[in-house]
């Protein structure tokens, strides 16, 4: 972890000045009447370091000092200061990484400062005799302990529907993982809860047990690994889960493609699913008869099941995946691409708009090609080179250089559909301009070409460029024009 301490001494200087500057008593003022008082006090007794951001959505004037049960509040002509101090000091604790790495929030770097300019102020109004201490490296450290804290190693979990696990017992993509949750996982998370300080056969522990065996057991559960301050955590872990959700959402697009507009397997965290069932009013005018309508509702008609015996066409991507997400080194323009077009095949996967979903399913093939000179020509090459020369096995069984043309003739008018969806307003419902033929389509070829970017990665494409160089080869020998 970077310290504070041991950071850029230019910056240290700067941060060091800044603070001293909060330590001065008139850069601060009272409250201009009762009510700002009394609102600031109700959400104090709530601010911790995962909620000081009610404090931050509340009041405009965040930055509040008590010294005697006397608030203070930083004038607003010396907010600038304080925006300086935490803009330097997330640049020190996040400058060797990049967005997805960060582990300190503004609002816990806001809290810190917070706590130990109070405490210096108080313990100077406290004692005349008080040796001051200047922003040295004395309080950087206290304010360095401060932050550090904070930060450490959070395990989120979360149940998850739609998914079977079979004949293994977790599954891991990076930091994320997958497993049933069984009677151990129960009695262990009760001995947790309870931090091993009561007796099992109390009725507190029954409970807490009963809890878990009510809505975890025989769950399958995703555990999601961050590490940082609880809200920077807490954003990572479920990022991280999302990523994980839209990769088999992919899987399920290669697999059951033909049926994609039928809504059979749906993949959510359990705070995000649909609802089981639809209930309607009916009331039939020439006879004011009412009669009630059950329909099945958003909720996943069938689990996508993960057998240990059947990865088939799982285990690559999947390995592919694994490695991109758990890689500490800056990712490539290809992996970023990969990622970007899984997240919206995932989204578009998960949509009951077929127009909507049509719109992302195109934004996911958008993700690997480049798009010039023409847009709608080089997406069509880049789709058609994808499938008629995939290294997947089954996907060549399914089409041959003869099919060249015709795939790339019917890219360009599912193009021209999007484009009637997105600058025309056209809709299924009223136009007809998609039917669940198309969502197929579409969604087979953006699966497909994801799979082709796997093998092109593992091949050392590193650039969209390199890609485009072998589409514009591979297109002149085809002859696609």
């Amino acid at each position: 972890m970077m310290k504070l301490t041991n950071g850029n001494p230019k910056k240290i200087k700067k941060i060091k000045m800044n603070l001293n500057g909060l330590l001065k008593i008139e850069k601060y003022r009272l409250p201009v009447d009762i009510g700002e008082c009394f609102d600031t006090d109700k959400i104090k007794f709530r601010m911790n370091d995962s909620e000081i951001h009610l404090l931050l959505d509340k009041k405009e004037d965040v930055f509040r000092i008590n010294i005697n049960s006397q608030p203070y509040f930083l004038k607003d002509e010396h907010k600038h200061i304080l925006e300086a101090i935490i803009r330097e000091i997330l640049s020190l604790y996040n400058e060797r990484n990049n967005e997805r790495s960060n582990i300190v929030s503004p609002d816990t770097v806001s809290n810190s400062i917070n706590q130990v300019i109070e405490s210096e102020m108080i313990a100077r109004k406290q004692s005349s005799e008080y040796n001051k201490k200047s922003f040295d490296n004395i309080l950087l450290t206290e304010l360095e302990q401060v932050i550090e804290n904070e930060i450490t190693s959070f395990e989120f979990f979360s149940i998850v529907e739609g998914i079977e696990i079979k004949n293994m017992e977790t599954i891991s993509c990076g930091n994320v993982e997958l497993f049933v949750f069984e009677k151990k996982h129960c009695d262990e998370f009760t001995n947790i809860f309870h931090a091993n300080k009561i007796l099992k056969d109390s009725e507190k522990f029954q409970e807490t047990q009963k809890y878990f065996h009510e809505n975890f057991l025989g769950k399958v559960c995703m555990k999601s690994t961050a590490y940082g301050d609880e809200r920077t955590a807490t954003k990572k872990s479920y990022r991280q889960m999302r990523e994980v959700i839209n990769f088999f959402r992919y899987i399920i697009c290669l697999r059951i493609h033909e049926r994609a507009s039928e809504n059979i397997v749906k993949i959510n965290i359990l705070s995000e699913t649909y609802k089981e069932t639809d209930i309607s009013l009916i009331k039939r005018n020439k006879d004011n008869q009412l009669s009630l309508s059950w329909g099945r509702g958003r909720k996943s008609r069938q689990k996508f099941c993960i057998d240990k015996n059947q990865m088939g066409d799982i285990s690559f991507p999947l390995e592919g995946f694994s490695q991109i997400i758990s890689s500490d080194s800056p990712r490539t323009e290809v992996e970023e691409s990969i990622l970007r077009a899984i997240y919206w095949i995932g989204e578009a996967q998960n949509e009951f708009d077929l127009d909507i979903a049509f719109i992302k399913y195109w934004t996911a093939i958008e993700c690997m090609f480049n798009q010039e000179p023409e847009i709608t020509k080089s997406l069509a090459k880049g789709v058609t080179i994808s499938v008629i020369f995939s290294c997947y096995q089954h996907i060549q069984d399914a089409n041959n250089v003869d099919d060249a043309n015709l795939i790339y003739t019917k890219i360009i008018k599912l193009y021209d559909k999007r484009s009637d969806i997105i600058h025309g307003g056209k809709t299924h419902l009223t136009q007809q301009v998609i039917d669940e033929h198309d969502i197929s389509e579409i969604c087979k070829y953006a699966a497909w070409s994801i799979s082709q970017m796997f093998y092109l990665r593992s091949g050392g494409y590193v650039t969209r460029d390199q890609i485009k160089k072998e589409i514009d080869r591979l297109s002149s020998i085809l002859k696609l024009n």
